[in-house]
């Protein structure tokens, strides 16, 4: 979970993507994190690559998006 988002306390949504640009992972929940596992069937994704999103809209009404990959290891 990106620590800005955590700190914010402002609605948004987090959403992972695997190497093929499918939806793995998503929440909008600062206590749900992802943890490398699958969400559905709790596997652990493989070691790889990952593109993580996350939207949303801050305390000015500004609408914003990062986004950036990020290595998983097992």
């Amino acid at each position: 979970m990106p620590e800005g988002v955590i700190l914010s306390g402002l609605p948004f949504e987090m959403v992972i993507f695997n190497k093929y640009g499918k939806t793995i992972f998503s929440t909008q929940n600062t206590n749900n994190g992802w943890s490398g596992f699958d969400q559905n069937i709790w596997v652990k994704w493989q070691t790889g690559n990952y593109f993580w999103l996350v939207r949303l809209v801050n305390e000015n009404g500004t609408y914003n998006q990062y986004n950036r990959s990020i290595m998983l290891v097992n």
